[in-house]
């Protein structure tokens, strides 16, 4: 049913303005003034207004001129408002005396609300087709249409009128607008507001900002110190390549984080541009802005564009130059100028490249769920393919046209060629070579009998030209600098025009609107509603009475009182209907009525009493359907019924208390909350209620009223009488005359009024009545809370567990992500030898599995605070269960999901490596498979505890991935892999050693790639002569006896072909790994497991839990 109101004038410049429940949750002196400025603004626009009120009172209808009666979609009256209540009274209906006419047209869609007058039962109408048949009939609706007939003959439709309203409307748009055009300001205009409240937005809340800023910065010091002073030897060549990965990586992916920023704000944007204040593009080119510059598909914006940058862009170029500049000269990258300028090109412009490829995919995609994936999955294949991982020579053909489209590939081979293009890199390490003076025979050879340790050395040389080792290396060469350059800058272009073109036209995911959902199997068949009077035999009916306190008299200032309560005993219904979407009606009340009802009850009667419930607040029907969230699941009454029968459920054995329970409801959603109270009030529950904006015929529903004045003074107490008669009566014995105003001190008169003595006598008997009653001692009541930690837990649990089943967005994300990034570093990594090379990709696999954690750290935060939101709002204040208990389920509800996973990921990732073939030599394929398999599984709870731990005790899952980001990074860098801890400054290395991936990746390096033989690919021969009179057997077995590795023809007199590496081993030992501690690795990994749900606990109790000497004292009653 809709009740449509309409200020009617002439149509000169707006031809309407249709406003929904705009007054719905506002109070009755500021819905007055508010609903005389449509009025006031048809008549200086000359427009219509038409608007939709929920219980508007006498005062507000009149302010209108006309009113549309909708039922069930038919309309059944529009007309005059004047007209409109004796249409309805001549069709046979009574309008009780102090009933508003809104309330009474609205009643007329609710059979159980509209009274017949005597003498017309059966001959009214009684289903909306029938109403609609009598209005189509009516003589009102022929005058109507004449009327409508003699407006569109004065003012045609395309004449003289139209094309004054053409004019103006086109007068009103900017300059360039099509007259067509919804919109109003120009492409340009509209840009500029955007970037104004952009601006306006950061200066409100820059905690996100300045998190950011401070993360790159300390990423920026910490990773410079770990590389700090690089020379120019072959000792630092990895080191400077692993630093310059790292560099464009963080340049690169700083902004991930803004698929959570733009979801966070779309459903605002989507908002507006229905309401054609701006187009999504426009808002999309100033969040771009702050990443970066972009050309338009549409040429207007190109030139608004270029001025909004100087505003837009400083806060990314601030935050790179500042990263930059310390990267790169506290690691002494090559000191030039033009060098350093061009390394803070590549990636200032690689990281808007990206944010164009991160915004794309976040507007390509119509939930936060769906875009977790995917981007996921898009990271770590521009992370592989970058060419560092993997060098282009190596890899496979079905997956190498991704590097052909990384941005951030071709901006790393800038950053390299940049450093090392006609560079001569000093030789630290020959081979063969002394080891430190353990080899003397190796001191005082020909420079041709031995060769520089590395890829591209030429025998006899003391140095190693740049540009050869690229090319051997990587395959890299400078001629492609600037044409990388012009490759970025076209990809760029392309993302952006994705986004802009996604943000256009792609929307996020709608609602379904209010349709039930049942779960499988519990679908029940609609049958007529039964008796519910007939199931409340047998309980003990005691007397009681509802309360109501409502809104003071429009001339004093509302004030906010706070009162203090057992909520144990009292049942506190809250004026926001705040449920868990994804649970059932009945599993809400029976998960209030296990925890909140005593511990000494039975489990089978609080189910019981459940039953009883559904069936006293009529909701049998839908008992099993799932709450969803506002808009889709139940609808607005069925919530504010299932918000009462959770304090039902919880049986508070003193008072029901309600908070405006009919703010925001339609008359009718509001006279059926109130013949609900009605009900429960006749049926012994005793009940104390705030309402908003009483209609006499609510307000006829309560007993007594308690008016109070400001300051919290009384005005009156007392019955309230049949049609108010005992409350009018009070205020004019004691002057006040109806609808005038007085200033007579009103809490005075109460005090000294018979009805105040009155009222104390009573008390007063009440007190005596109830010290002579016998009390029953009981225990259970001294608890803070009710059910014991056992039941809490468990309990919790499965409401938890439910809540991920019914989530499959997030467990198909969960999985996706978890088995698609497997198969793609699988297949990446397709096979990899045990050359050098091989050695190296077996290792950077295991690294990249890692680099899944800040992914499923975002799509785990959220999820938490949508639980934490519901305790700390509703279940923590009235006692349902500990905190303890909400910590402990949230870290145990992902178990059995991380083992699951860890399935999936271990035969996806582990056998299309081929890591167990390392370990067929040794016969250990089943022990080393197994070990992997745990090694994972350790991983994924370390992530899901670790995530707990960092979000427990932060307000919003955006700061939260901040730091938990900044954390992994810190943990990438100091485990060991792009880093030798041999290199650690002095400081640093207490790091090293309490990073978990640290014991990690140790782990899985030695238990993947121990105890097996290493063979080298043709180009990682090193190539020298032995001296004169010896073969390659004789000149290097002492070298190989202490250092390792092999040659190739031992007899050779001319050419030694050498390997470094002969056993993998010797490959872990560089990076500091043994074999035999791998299972000290595992079981270290479960002592950070540990140490992260106790983290968890410690950091909510310090941050969340309140702590005031009130609570405390709660505790130890």
């Amino acid at each position: 049913m809709k009740l449509a109101i309409d200020c009617h004038q002439s149509s000169r410049r707006q031809p309407s303005t249709v406003l929904g429940q705009q007054y719905s949750w506002s109070g009755q002196c500021h819905c007055v003034g508010i609903c005389e400025n449509p009025p006031t603004s048809t008549e200086m626009a000359g427009s219509a207004a038409v608007v939709a009120i929920y219980q508007a009172s006498q005062s507000i209808y009149d302010i209108f001129d006309k009113v549309a009666l909708l039922y069930e979609g038919r309309q059944i009256y529009f007309g005059d408002i004047h007209a409109a209540k004796e249409f309805f009274i001549n069709m046979g209906f009574d309008c009780p005396l102090r009933q508003t006419t809104a309330d009474f047209l609205t009643s007329l869609t609710s059979p159980a609300e509209r009274i017949v007058r005597p003498g017309f039962e059966g001959k009214t109408p009684y289903t909306p087709d029938e109403f609609a048949a009598v209005w189509q009939k009516s003589r009102d609706r022929a005058q109507l249409l004449q009327e409508i007939a003699d407006f569109d003959e004065q003012y045609p439709v395309g004449g003289e009128h139209f094309e004054l309203f053409k004019a103006s409307r086109q007068a009103a748009q900017a300059k360039g607008q099509r007259v067509k055009s919804p919109y109003t300001l120009s492409v340009p205009m509209q840009i500029k507001l955007c970037t104004k409240r952009g601006f306006q937005r950061l200066r409100g809340d820059a905690t996100l900002f300045f998190t950011g800023l401070f993360g790159q910065t300390a990423l920026a010091l910490i990773i410079s110190s770990v590389f700090f002073d690089l020379q120019n030897t072959t000792a630092d060549l990895f080191s400077k390549g692993a630093l310059l990965f790292f560099s464009i990586l963080m340049a690169a992916f700083q902004s991930a984080l803004e698929i959570l920023t733009l979801y966070a704000q779309r459903g605002i944007v989507e908002k507006h541009s229905k309401y054609a204040f701006y187009h999504p593009s426009a808002e999309a080119l100033f969040n771009f802005s702050f990443s970066g510059l972009c050309t338009s598909f549409e040429s207007q914006i190109t030139n608004a564009l270029t001025a909004s940058m100087i505003t837009d862009l400083p806060n990314k170029i601030f935050t790179t130059i500042l990263f930059d500049l310390i990267i790169y000269f506290m690691t002494n990258l090559r000191r030039a100028p033009g060098h350093f300028f061009v390394f803070l090109l590549f990636t200032f412009i690689c990281t808007l490249t990206m944010s164009m490829y991160f915004r794309s995919i976040a507007a390509m995609s119509r939930s936060l769920s769906q875009a977790m994936a995917p981007a996921a999955i898009f990271i770590l294949a521009l992370v592989i393919y970058t060419g560092f991982a993997i060098p282009t020579k190596q890899m496979h053909p079905w997956f190498r046209w991704i590097n052909y489209l990384d941005p951030v590939a071709y901006a790393f081979e800038a950053l390299m060629v940049n450093e090392f293009h006609g560079r001569q890199i000093s030789c630290a390490q020959y081979i063969p070579g002394t080891l430190g003076g353990k080899l003397p025979q190796y001191g005082n050879l020909k420079v041709d009998e031995q060769v520089c340790a590395v890829n591209g050395a030429k025998p006899g040389s003391l140095y190693v030209d740049g540009n050869t080792y690229l090319d051997v290396t990587y395959q890299y060469s400078y001629s492609h600098l600037w044409r990388n350059f012009g490759i970025i800058i076209a990809l760029m272009v392309f993302g952006c025009t994705i986004y802009l073109v996604s943000t256009e036209y792609i929307s996020s995911k709608k609602s379904k609107g209010e349709v039930l959902l049942f779960r499988r199997g519990k679908v029940p068949d609609f049958a007529p509603k039964p008796d519910v009077e007939s199931h409340v035999d047998g309980q003990e009916v005691r007397l009681a009475r509802t309360k109501t306190i409502p809104d003071a008299p429009a001339s004093i200032q509302k004030q906010t009182a706070i009162f203090h309560w057992d909520s144990r005993k009292t049942g506190y219904v809250q004026q926001q209907d705040l449920h868990l979407a994804t649970s059932t009606v009945r599993e809400a009340l029976n998960f209030s009525a296990i925890l909140r009802q005593p511990k000494h009850t039975l489990h089978a009667e609080k189910l019981a009493y459940v039953d009883e419930v559904i069936k006293v607040l009529e909701m049998e029907t839908y008992a099993d359907a799932v709450v969803g969230v506002p808009g889709e699941g139940l609808n607005v009454e069925q919530r504010k019924r299932l918000t009462i029968g959770v304090e039902l459920a919880a049986k508070p054995a003193l008072l029901l208390f309600l908070d405006e329970p009919t703010s925001g409801l339609d008359s009718q959603t509001a006279w059926s909350i109130c013949a609900l109270l009605r009900k429960l009030a006749d049926n012994g529950q005793a009940i104390l209620c705030t309402i908003h904006q009483p209609s006499a015929i609510l307000f006829q529903e309560f007993d007594r009223l308690l008016f109070l004045a400001k300051g919290g003074k009384t005005v009156y107490f007392g019955e309230i009488g049949e049609n108010s008669k005992v409350l009018t009566d009070y205020f004019e014995s004691h002057g006040a005359a109806p609808g005038s105003e007085t200033e007579i001190n009103w809490p005075a008169v109460w005090n000294e009024s018979k009805e105040h003595a009155e009222v104390k006598a009573t008390l007063a008997e009440m007190k005596a009545t109830l010290s002579q009653l016998e009390h029953v001692q009981d225990d259970t009541a001294l608890d803070y809370y009710a059910a014991t930690f056992k039941v809490q837990l468990w309990t919790v649990l499965q409401r938890v567990f439910a809540q991920y089943w019914r989530t499959p967005s997030y467990l198909y994300s969960k999985v996706a992500l978890s088995t698609l990034t497997a198969l793609f570093i699988g297949f990446s990594f397709w096979k990899a030898t045990t050359s050098l090379q091989g050695l190296q990709d077996q290792l950077f696999a295991i690294f990249m599995l890692l680099t899944i954690f800040g992914n499923l750290t975002q799509q785990i935060m959220p999820h938490f605070v949508t639980q934490r939101s519901l305790y700390e709002v509703r279940e923590r204040p009235s006692k349902t269960y500990s905190w303890q208990v909400f910590i402990l389920s949230n870290l145990m509800v992902e178990l059995p999901w991380n083992a699951m996973m860890g399935v999936l990921m271990f035969f996806c990732w582990y056998y299309p490596i081929g890591l167990w073939r390392n370990a067929v030599p040794t016969d250990a394929v089943t022990e080393r498979g197994a070990l992997m398999f745990l090694f994972i599984l350790t991983f994924l709870l370390f992530t899901s505890t670790f995530t707990t731990m960092v979000i427990a005790g932060i307000e919003s899952a955006e700061e939260g991935g901040n730091i938990a980001q900044l954390m992994f990074s810190l943990t990438l860098i100091f485990n060991g892999v792009l880093a030798s801890p041999s290199k650690f400054p002095h400081f640093w290395i207490f790091m090293y050693r309490v990073s978990p991936f640290t014991y990690l990746v140790s782990g899985v390096l030695s238990t993947g790639l121990a105890n097996t033989d290493v063979v080298c690919a043709d180009y990682e021969y090193l190539h020298f002569k032995p001296p004169q009179g010896m073969n390659c057997s004789t000149y290097l077995d002492p070298y190989k006896g202490l250092a390792g590795g092999y040659y190739t023809d031992g007899s050779a007199i001319t050419d030694c072909t050498f390997c470094t590496l002969s056993k993998t081993n010797q490959f872990l030992e560089q990076i500091n790994v043994k074999y035999d501690d791998r299972w000290r690795n595992f079981g270290l990994m479960w002592v950070y497991i540990a140490f992260n749900a106790a983290g968890a606990v410690f950091l909510y109790w310090l941050a969340r839990v309140p702590k005031n000497k009130k609570e405390k004292k709660e505790k130890t009653e």
